[in-house]
């Protein structure tokens, strides 16, 4: 059940040091978890990076999400091992003007319409390639919107990549109510659908509606840990990814953390679930 398991790539490049990004996700690979999401918007692609650089050898025995359609893909200048020591204290000076990265995204509730076009997807996947030192990704995603933002063009052209191997899946990430508004016949071409946790108290889980042949990503499953616990609870946290694993089988369910620490301890209490 550890492959139905995967690492969230948002705060990699918050981290002091590459060596610490490196270590933490080693220890997540050693622990047996074998994918990792992440998108150009993640750090200004330092998360694409770090995640190239550490799994370079090891491509082979893990898939990688990646997105399109939000945030920079520019080419990165400035070496990881110096710019996340840089953006590390930058924020610990500034951390009043920075705010957490699921405060910058563009609320999925209220999306506004944006024109993607081929352009721009040619670019992204590109780049994205280059910092994750591969030739292809597993799931390649629209970021936080929908398949009316793209023209035909557009569309066509993540359809040949997906003919050519470049990308595996083509999916949309973004909230589970915007994804329940599109109509079933437009997501005929999309496989992927990744979405938050949607669930009533201790009820089960909500899949999108007439997506059974869709493989489903679920994140945001510990979000509210923080919230109701003083401190990090491994088992609690654990309970919840076995429960959307159970729920979730043929997909994944996402998660993050920056500390080995609740990482060792967190997984430790999963495998007792198994």
């Amino acid at each position: 059940m550890l492959t139905n398991l995967g690492f969230g790539g948002s705060s990699l490049s918050s981290l002091s040091s590459f060596k610490e990004a490196r270590h933490l996700l080693d220890t997540a690979f050693d622990l047996g978890i074998r994918h990792y999401d992440t998108a150009p918007l993640y750090g200004q692609g330092y998360s694409e990076l770090i995640i190239g650089k550490v799994f370079r050898n090891k491509r082979a025995h893990i898939s990688i999400t990646t997105k399109f359609g939000l945030g920079s893909s520019n080419p990165i200048h400035i070496p990881v091992q110096v710019a996340l020591p840089l953006n590390y204290y930058k924020k610990k000076i500034q951390k009043n003007e920075n705010q957490a990265l699921t405060n910058i995204i563009p609320s999925p509730q209220t999306l506004a319409f944006r024109k993607i076009e081929a352009a721009q997807i040619e670019k992204s996947i590109y780049e994205s390639l280059k910092r994750l030192k591969t030739d292809y990704v597993d799931y390649y995603l629209l970021h936080e919107g929908v398949p009316s933002f793209l023209d035909e063009k557009a569309m066509n052209v993540l359809l040949s990549l997906k003919k050519r191997g470049i990308v595996k899946n083509i999916g949309i990430a973004t909230d589970y109510f915007n994804i329940v508004s599109i109509p079933s016949d437009i997501l005929l071409e999309w496989d992927t659908l990744q979405y938050e946790v949607v669930r009533e108290t201790s009820g089960p889980f909500k899949f999108i509606p007439t997506s059974s042949d869709k493989v489903h990503f679920l994140h945001s499953v510990l979000k509210n840990i923080k919230r109701t616990q003083k401190e990090y609870n491994p088992k609690l946290a654990a309970e919840l990814l076995f429960q959307a694993v159970q729920a979730n089988p043929k997909g994944k369910v996402l998660f993050s953390t920056r500390s080995v620490q609740n990482l060792l301890k967190g997984i430790e209490e999963f495998v007792n679930y198994i």
